[in-house]
């Protein structure tokens, strides 16, 4: 857009006056520009992290200082954390590895000592031995000594579930009192879970009293078949075969298979469960069992799935009783106690599915529980050093 030029300065003299001005304009600078510039360096010069606080910082500077906190933040969060698990659980590796003691008596000073029940303990010389099935027929180790009643109970070491019956009574008919089959403890433990050895519930298994002397004849013959008991040296042997992975595979499956023994198993949660927990350990240990030869028919296959229906239940509390009975001939029947009795919950018949339960308990390079095959180991070390027929109290 073109200006006007107004006509009196429109001259010659004064439009190279005009020309000079805007020249020198040119050469000179504003106190403006000057003052920004030494401000400008006097910015430069000064160190970082000394900018004055009057220092306006542009929303980009603002947003990386803020993502910067909430980093360091999240980061310190989360170090705490961490520190918080690893304390609480070097407090629980602390607790459980701290001996409990078991409850004193009424009658026991504090400056006697505190009497345990071991597996493993020795007997004294005047000690009875225990009677064997219901014919009553009492041995004694020396002629008018009486028998001396058992110890009902022995302690597990758990603070739930703190003792476990010596003897158990079921009647499997429910047609009368006299039909009570009588089971006696071989062993018990406490089955734990996971690196943190978390206690699930406390497990003991049985055997029926008037099958002590087959289950004794049974082990004996196969490591001697013209002894009637075994010496010392028969009985290390025994012992390391029945921790050996593969051959206490093929020994108990063998008598399981064939010596027709009846047994039990107890179970009481230290805490609360469901049934499908304790089914599905059970179901893996068939699962793994349904891959090797004699275990891949279909029978086995829906014995399986019957054992699942019987367990699809709800919750299962701490405290309460499940028992697995292993009859004569393999059949499996599953019992829960109830508000005034025990309480059938189901049986099955192909004895595959008790025979697997009972060697996940008893054989192989890992039980699931390492505390009951010791104590079964350490009963049946007891019944081959007496002779066939014969017994003693495994827990007096």
């Amino acid at each position: 857009m073109s200006q006007r030029i107004l006509p009196h300065l429109a001259s010659p003299l004064v439009r190279s006056l005009r020309k000079n001005t805007l020249q020198n304009q040119c050469l000179r600078f504003h106190r403006s520009t000057l003052r920004s510039n030494k401000q400008k360096s006097t910015t430069d010069s000064i160190p970082p992290g000394s900018i004055p606080k009057n220092a306006k910082l542009d929303p980009i500077t603002i947003h990386r200082l803020r993502s910067a906190q909430r980093a360091y933040y999240k980061r310190r969060m989360v170090y705490c954390t961490i520190g918080v698990l690893f304390g609480m659980a070097g407090l629980y590796l602390t607790a459980i590895q701290a001996p409990l003691l078991p409850p004193e008596s009424s009658n026991i000073t504090s400056s006697s000592p505190i009497s345990v029940n071991r597996l493993d303990s020795g007997r004294s010389d005047d000690d009875p031995i225990m009677v064997i099935g219901k014919k009553k027929n009492v041995i004694t180790q020396k002629p008018g000594d009486r028998f001396e009643d058992h110890d009902d109970f022995v302690p597990t070491g758990n603070s739930v579930v703190t003792q476990f019956p010596t003897f158990l009574s079921i009647n499997h008919t429910a047609s009368s009192d006299q039909d009570l089959t009588e089971y006696q403890l071989l062993g018990l433990g406490i089955r734990t879970v996971s690196f943190l050895k978390i206690q699930v519930y406390v497990v003991g298994i049985y055997i029926a009293s008037d099958d002590v002397a087959t289950l004794q004849k049974s082990f004996i013959k196969r490591v001697n078949p013209l002894a009637s008991t075994l010496v010392a040296s028969e009985r290390d042997d025994l012992c390391t075969k029945l921790h050996d992975p593969n051959i206490s595979e093929d020994l108990w499956d063998a008598i399981l298979k064939d010596d027709n023994c009846r047994m039990l198993i107890r179970i009481v949660p230290t805490r609360n469960t469901d049934f499908g927990h304790l089914r599905d350990a059970w179901v893996r240990t068939m699962t793994l069992r349904s891959q090797r030869e004699g275990w891949q028919d279909e029978i086995f296959g829906k014995s399986v799935a019957d054992f699942k229906k019987v367990f699809a239940r709800g919750s299962v509390p701490k405290g309460k009783e499940i028992l697995l009975t292993r009859g004569m001939k393999g059949n499996l029947e599953v019992w829960c106690s109830g508000d005034k009795d025990r309480e059938k919950l189901g049986e099955l018949h192909d004895e595959r599915v008790s025979r697997a339960i009972w060697m996940g308990y008893l054989a192989g390079k890992s039980v699931a529980c390492e505390g009951v095959r010791e104590g079964v180991i350490a009963s049946l070390l007891k019944f081959v050093e007496r002779p066939i027929g014969t017994g003693i109290g495994l827990f007096e």
